[in-house]
């Protein structure tokens, strides 16, 4: 089983990379994180190796709790690792831990791949763990719950009249940052001109 790898990068790309390791090409696959942080050739990252039937892939990451995280991330049930590469790609850690501990889904709604069950899933699996949850909300982080919380409820009112997670959200928070002073019930009525186009 691998854990690290060190040497040469000899291909990059934004969710994957080639180390070379002696000789031998070493397929990577990266969160956004690691990938952005990344500007010379040589590396040393934390590996998180997956036996399938059918193929070995292998997963890294510059930090420690990142491989971590996404080890917890694998455990819940109907997170595979695009999921949860596309969470650790979309917010730190600590935004992660803060959500978890506040029992906030909507954090999670602007992550690709995730929608509002695997969100109220990710919250509610992770619950009773034991995470490294102690960091406190600050002002900016309260308003920011404010807006999640009518993103979230536009998205659910527009999910149970049959429209995609991701549509909605994408089209959600395009009209409430152009239009932060909208009523939930006024983003609904513009969302649902869009979606219907």
């Amino acid at each position: 089983m691998i854990a690290r790898l060190k040497g040469q990068i000899i291909e990059k790309n934004p969710t994957s990379l080639i180390i070379d390791v002696g000789g031998i090409g070493f397929l990577v696959l990266v969160p956004l994180t690691t990938s952005s942080l990344l500007d010379g050739k040589e590396v040393e990252l934390f590996i998180e190796t997956e036996v399938r039937q059918d193929s070995i892939q292998l997963f890294g990451f510059l930090k420690k709790e990142e491989k971590e995280l996404f080890v917890i991330l694998r455990q819940i049930h109907g997170i595979g690792p695009g999921t949860a590469l596309a969470i650790l790609s979309s917010m730190s850690i600590e935004e992660f831990f803060i959500a978890v501990r506040e029992q906030n889904p909507k954090r999670f709604l602007k992550i690709p791949k995730v929608g509002k069950k695997t969100a109220e899933r990710i919250v509610l699996e992770l619950k009773e763990k034991d995470l490294p949850i102690g960091v406190e909300s600050s002002k900016d982080q309260e308003k920011s719950k404010a807006i999640e919380d009518v993103i979230y409820d536009a998205v659910s009112a527009l999910e149970t009249l049959g429209y995609k997670s991701n549509d909605s959200y994408r089209v959600v928070e395009e009209i409430k940052k152009n239009n932060p002073e909208l009523s939930l019930e006024e983003i609904l009525k513009k969302a649902l001109q869009k979606l219907s186009l």
